[in-house]
């Protein structure tokens, strides 16, 4: 699924939208805030209900909140409005989406401008999720996407439609107007990451069909939904369930409430090899045998010489 979102393979959702159903798709939409009549067909999850893009925008940033919902008026935002928005207290609302499962797809959804069809938006040089949007005979183009401070939708078409010319994509018309707008309406503000909330597993996922960890990818999984083979060790959030006072190990780590911690890989150090056990009896020690040295042979004298 995260591959199918960052290339637009768009049957995966009709795929997973059969799964779960119509109407609790529907349900959530509700929940987000998207108050606009939705289809109640398996197209729903190719976008053939139609929304503003003030409402699109609304339903995407209560999504990015993480479980709480805000109230919008509705009124676009031009980019002195919006970075006074992005600097601002959020108000707090209703409950939307688990913290966990909108944290999973928003992972999914940075993958659209890290690796997918948003990639020209990675100049904006801040962590942000996003997903394109291109409808039949190119008649609309859209990019919404947002950051941790803020949410920004953009629309490119008609009033009446018809074809904005052929290979008029979202990722060719709608990506550079989003990126431009979020420079400057967040120019200024600090460069945030996405939370990580209680109950999410990082882990490195081959995106390559070879299976071979060709192309490892760091995906968000709620916890106990992690596939058992990575491309590496997975990372836990601090606390998966409530938490208890930690106790010392060996180690000098605290224990975890979660479970069997992982132990720290050690060096290994290769056992002794026994040596056989020395005789009760004693044998008395011999003295080593003391060998002559060897003396140069004597030679006769050499004569001297007489004088005549």
């Amino acid at each position: 699924m995260q591959q199918a979102i960052e290339d637009s393979i768009n049957v995966a959702a009709v795929k997973v939208q059969e799964q779960i159903g119509i109407r609790r798709t529907v349900e959530v939409a509700r929940r987000l805030g998207v108050e606009s009549p939705l289809g109640e067909n398996l197209s729903i999850a190719l976008g053939t209900s139609d929304l503003t893009p003030a409402r699109t925008d609304v339903g995407l940033w209560n999504h990015r909140q993480s479980g709480h919902v805000d109230a919008a008026d509705g009124h676009p935002l031009c980019p002195r409005r919006a970075a006074q928005a992005a600097r601002g207290k959020r108000p707090a609302g209703q409950a939307g989406a688990l913290p966990e499962i909108a944290f999973v797809a928003t992972q999914m959804l940075r993958g659209t401008i890290e690796r997918g069809t948003g990639a020209a938006a990675k100049a904006l040089g801040r962590p942000a999720a996003a997903k394109t949007g291109t409808t039949n005979d190119y008649s609309n183009a859209w990019f919404v996407g947002y950051t941790p401070r803020l949410a920004t939708g953009v629309w490119v078409g008609y009033d009446r439609p018809r074809s904005l010319g052929r290979d008029e994509t979202g990722s060719r018309v709608a990506v550079p107007i989003w990126t431009a707008f979020m420079t400057q309406a967040l120019a200024g503000t600090p460069i945030e990451e996405f939370p990580i909330p209680d109950r999410v597993v990082m882990a490195p996922v081959d995106l390559a069909a070879a299976g071979a960890c060709a192309r490892p990818v760091m995906m968000a999984f709620v916890a106990g939904t992690e596939p058992k083979v990575t491309c590496g060790p997975a990372k836990h959030t601090p606390a998966l369930v409530a938490p208890v006072r930690p106790e010392p190990t060996d180690q000098g780590q605290a224990a975890s409430a979660v479970g069997p911690t992982p132990p720290t890989p050690q060096p290994v150090i290769p056992a002794p090899i026994p040596t056989a056990a020395a005789p009760s009896a004693t044998v008395p020690t011999l003295p080593p045998p003391s060998i002559p040295s060897p003396t140069s042979p004597s030679l006769p004298a050499r004569p001297q010489a007489q004088s005549p």
